[in-house]
């Protein structure tokens, strides 16, 4: 079964998505633009989320933060969005004062009224603290945090198999979400894809060893500090995300359509 079919089982994606984005809108049937707009009226008759995604490197939290997004209709604050555009030697570094201050521009327009998905955001939990606190003071708390873990063999075989469009930051996936021009091609202007410096196996494993202090912190921030204070049972969740991303979002999406906590 294939990943956009077993998604679009899901109700959070339809193939009518990768069309319209591969091509301009004049190209699209009458049929696929009416798909189009149903699944964006479905997105309104839902209340708004304000969600996180976190995990180490190959968790899956591009590819499912993009699934919310079209889930829910709400704004993907990707990395790219906060910290700039991704060199060779990977996003520069921020403050988490900076990087709070940046995520709350990004959130507080008009395009995430109705909510929002951070990607990768918190990435330490001292920011993580920041974030909650100016999250709260604009009356934007976070309903969900999904903390995705990984196996080592599982992240390595999903950063093996990534690509990436470097003029536009374009995610591709040889076996997820491969591009329609072919797998070493840019759907969009056909221009060559390319794969991250660092997801060479040397640099999986290193990132995968800085990464795990920090996610374990993160957890007992999460747990111990932040969830005791909601109602909501599922402020924090925690994932096992070793399978199939059509699985993984499954649950996630099914959590994320609970009501909020009173």
């Amino acid at each position: 079964k294939s990943f956009r079919v077993a998604v679009q089982d899901h109700g959070a994606m339809t193939d009518v998505n990768q069309l319209l984005h591969a091509r301009h809108l004049e190209d699209a049937t009458s049929m696929e633009l009416v798909s189009e707009i149903k699944r964006r009226a479905s997105c309104l008759a839902q209340p708004p989320k304000r969600m996180a995604v976190i995990g180490g490197p190959g968790a899956g939290k591009h590819t499912i933060s993009t699934l919310l997004r079209r889930a829910f209709g709400i704004c993907h604050v990707t990395p790219d969005s906060v910290l700039g555009p991704c060199t060779e030697d990977g996003h520069k570094s921020m403050s988490d004062r900076e990087v709070t201050s940046r995520i709350l521009e990004v959130v507080s327009a008009q395009r995430c009224v109705r909510g929002f998905v951070l990607e990768g955001f918190p990435q330490t939990a001292s920011q993580a603290a920041k974030l909650d606190a100016a999250l709260e003071s604009r009356k934007l708390p976070l309903d969900h945090v999904f903390h995705l873990g990984v196996s080592q063999e599982t992240a390595q075989k999903r950063l093996a198999t990534r690509l990436v469009h470097p003029a536009s930051g374009r995610r591709y996936n040889t076996e997820t979400m491969p591009s329609r021009a072919g797998d070493t091609k840019d759907e969009v202007t056909m221009e060559d894809l390319s794969c991250y410096v660092w997801d060479k196996p040397e640099k999986i494993e290193q990132r995968q060893e800085k990464y795990g202090d920090t996610g374990v912190k993160m957890k007992e921030y999460f747990e111990e500090k932040r969830s005791p204070k909601l109602k909501n049972q599922s402020a924090y969740v925690p994932l096992v995300a070793d399978g199939t991303i059509q699985d993984v979002f499954a649950a996630i999406s099914q959590i994320a359509r609970l009501p909020r906590a009173p």
